[in-house]
């Protein structure tokens, strides 16, 4: 009785172990379905800004632009449809790749013709990383049974995939191998088709999963995240070729992914061959559609009397449409990624700054923090734009300094109103100083810049009376240099450095007047050396001379 009542306890305890683990199964499968579905979402919000943005604009003033123009926005709405449509064929063909509903079709082709043709779509975008695409191809002909349309989507995943994770001046090589029937798992041998880059690489842990479906490293970096199908899609379609994707990678060295075909046509049935041998490939880029071209930094018209903007956008389209539109009302500049986007940022002290969040090198969120973190940039208003729409995010760019969060697709109009909202508080503000109100506690701006302001009033307090104390020194003594001082003082004040020093120094020369202290000694208590100076100067901020201010206030 106690045998028999031990088994049973054993058996339930199985089951319950085997429930557990088929709730944590079916958990992780809704959790990387959750994911593959935001994934989505993040993919189609960029070329939805570029369909909707250019679509706004033509609408509201389509009769009043020039017919080069309009020609250019619908090229922009059409490039990033077409690229909505190629997803979500990608999508599609999974689906009846899964469901078992996608066919063969193979022709026998030269494999070197068709390599050629497909790589050739790929030196544009190779070009505009600054990354060498090159063929390690030793054989003129080297014919085989392949689907073309089957064998392009792989070389297509393979090859985007190796752009994307290899970094400016880089290089990658296709190879072509032909491995004899005695040297082969394959009955007739097989041919290799090799897409090796010296990019990024993959971690160890991530080798054995990268084929899974939906799967994406927790490692990799937010602006190289896609739908997370690729790979496996690319497997599957191998696999139906009879042949399959092998990988070899070391972390931050780089991969090598290999396709393996099988050579003849024994693994094939009748209905999968077909006879025709001419090579007809898709076009990545319409030909009629002009090819964006990377630049370091596009400067617009330089007006004094417009503000400096910098953008800071890795997407080629984009960056180009915020650049294109904003240049009217904005001196521009800008950067591709976050770390020439912080140094440009130290270097020219803009007025304000639009951020991507995902993109190479430091995202959004760390580009916000860093320049929110440095005294010489703290002040510089910055809106983050992102894919990202979900409360977590906007609270975490909000966290990191940023004055504003969009989510995209944005209206560029809402984009317009929001930069010339920051700009006009800024206006504001330089009105509370330029009103002698030289508390910075009771002014809205940043703690870092409060205590800046606080840190130099400070200063010129300690050199309140000293008349040959300079701009210079009082750089010095914030730890500046002359031109980033003088950028940071008129950015927050509205005031020019000297201005900054006289208007403080009158200010409290006006309130030594009121507690009866005589011209003279208000004079040389605040620094000033020459009466005609100290009188000029005074009417012209109090519109009044120091006389007549005595008088006023008795």
């Amino acid at each position: 009785m106690l045998m028999r009542f031990t088994v049973i306890d054993i058996k339930r305890k199985r089951n319950l172990e085997f429930d557990r683990l088929e709730k944590e199964k079916e958990k992780e499968i809704n959790r990387v379905k959750l994911e593959f579905f935001t994934n989505i979402s993040h993919e189609l919000r960029s070329p939805l800004t570029l369909i909707l943005g250019p679509a706004e604009k033509l609408i509201k003033q389509g009769d009043k632009l020039k017919k080069k123009e309009r020609l250019k926005l619908y090229q922009t709405m059409r490039r990033n449809s077409d690229y909505l449509l190629k997803l979500i064929k990608q999508l599609l063909d999974y689906r009846k790749l899964d469901q078992g509903k996608m066919n063969l079709k193979c022709n026998h082709i030269n494999l070197v013709t068709l390599l050629h043709k497909i790589t050739q779509q790929f030196y544009t975008s190779s070009d505009q990383k600054g990354i060498v695409l090159s063929h390690n191809i030793n054989t003129h002909k080297l014919f085989a049974w392949i689907d073309i349309n089957i064998f392009e989507k792989i070389l297509h995943n393979l090859l985007s995939n190796a752009i994307k994770f290899t970094s400016k001046d880089g290089e990658i090589s296709i190879r072509l191998k032909e491995v004899e029937a005695k040297h082969s798992s394959f009955i007739d041998g097989h041919v290799e088709i090799s897409v090796e880059d010296n990019g990024k690489g993959i971690l160890p842990s991530d080798l054995n999963n990268i084929f899974n479906r939906f799967y994406q490293s927790e490692n990799q970096n937010k602006e190289n995240e896609g739908v997370g199908i690729g790979l496996s899609f690319s497997q599957n379609l191998a696999q139906l070729h009879g042949g399959s994707i092998e990988v070899v990678s070391e972390h931050q060295k780089g991969s090598c992914f290999t396709l393996l075909i099988p050579l003849g046509n024994t693994h094939l049935t009748d209905d999968q061959m077909v006879e025709n041998n001419e090579i007809v490939i898709s076009k990545v880029n319409d030909p009629d559609t002009p090819i964006l071209t990377k630049e370091r930094q596009m400067v617009g018209f330089d007006d004094k009397n417009k503000p400096k903007l910098l953008i800071i956008e890795d997407n080629l389209e984009i960056h180009h449409y915020l650049t294109s539109e904003l240049s009217h009302y904005y001196n521009t500049i800008s950067s591709l990624d976050g770390t020439q986007g912080i140094t440009l940022a130290l270097e020219e002290l803009p007025d304000i700054i639009i951020s991507d969040v995902m993109m190479p090198g430091p995202d959004g969120i760390e580009v916000c923090h860093t320049l929110k973190s440095d005294i010489k940039t703290s002040h510089i208003p910055i809106i983050l734009l992102s894919a990202r729409a979900n409360d977590e995010s906007k609270i975490e760019g909000l966290k990191s300094g940023a004055d504003v969060y969009l989510t995209k697709p944005f209206s560029l109009e809402v984009l317009k109103t929001q930069l010339a909202s920051l700009l006009d508080n800024r206006k504001k503000l330089h009105k509370e100083f330029k009103k002698l109100n030289f508390e910075p506690s009771t002014i809205n701006i940043s703690s870092l810049d409060e205590l800046f302001v606080e840190n130099m009033i400070d200063i010129i307090k300690d050199n309140i009376d000293n008349s040959t104390f300079t701009v210079q020194e009082l750089s010095n003594l914030c730890g500046m240099s002359r031109t980033t001082f003088f950028n940071k003082v008129k950015s927050i004040t509205g005031l020019k450095p000297t201005e900054f020093l006289r208007n403080y120094r009158l200010n409290l020369a006006a309130q030594y007047l009121i507690k009866g202290f005589s011209v003279k000694e208000c004079m040389y208590k605040t620094g000033f050396n020459t009466p005609s100076y100290f009188t000029q100067s005074f009417k012209v901020l109090y519109e009044m001379t120091p006389t007549e201010f005595i008088k006023q206030n008795k």
